[in-house]
């Protein structure tokens, strides 16, 4: 039979291996959203092509796509 402090140890063993499981968890999905924030910002700008004549109205060219 386990005592208590048998358990809490086993218990705190395995909060602690699943704050590890978080940690790197969000970090790969971190990494991942920066990825994809950098491409679709790569995609925009290739997207719109500024005109001298119209480079103020750059945020309706956006809209329209």
């Amino acid at each position: 039979m386990e005592t208590y402090q048998q358990t809490f140890l086993i218990d705190s063993r395995y909060l602690t291996e699943l704050q590890g499981d978080l940690k790197t968890e969000a970090s790969q999905k971190s990494e991942a959203a920066l990825a994809a924030t950098l491409i679709h910002s790569e995609f925009l700008k290739n997207k719109i092509k500024p005109r001298k004549e119209h480079s103020v109205r750059w945020k309706t060219q956006v809209d329209r796509h």
